[in-house]
C-alpha cells in the first residue's frame, strides 16, 4: 500500500499540520493528506501523499480526518465572514 514519493523531512523540518481532502471532477475523484511542513528558516512547503503512498493507519483515519477539516472549514470559514 505504501509507495515512497522520495521526499523526506530534513532533520531541520518540521511538520506545522496536515488534513485530510477529498476532490472530483467530471470523470475523476481523488483523495489525499495535505501536509504543511516548515524548514530550519520556516519557509512553509505543503507535500501530498497520494492514496498508494499511504500507512494502513492514514487509510484507516482518513474519513474522519475528512470530516473534521469539511466541518472545521465551515466553521471558520462563517467565523471569518462574520456570520454566527
Amino acid at each position: 500500500m505504501v509507495k515512497q514519493k522520495g521526499y523526506k523531512l530534513a532533520k531541520t523540518d518540521h511538520i506545522v499540520g496536515c488534513w485530510c481532502e477529498t476532490a472530483a471532477g467530471s470523470g475523476w475523484s481523488n483523495y489525499f493528506i495535505k501536509v504543511v511542513v516548515a524548514d530550519k528558516y520556516h519557509k512553509l512547503r505543503i507535500e501530498w501523499i497520494q492514496p498508494n503512498e499511504m500507512t494502513r493507519d492514514m487509510v484507516v483515519l482518513f474519513n474522519t480526518g475528512d470530516a473534521l477539516h469539511s466541518e472545521l472549514k465551515r466553521h471558520v470559514t462563517s467565523t471569518l465572514e462574520g456570520k454566527k
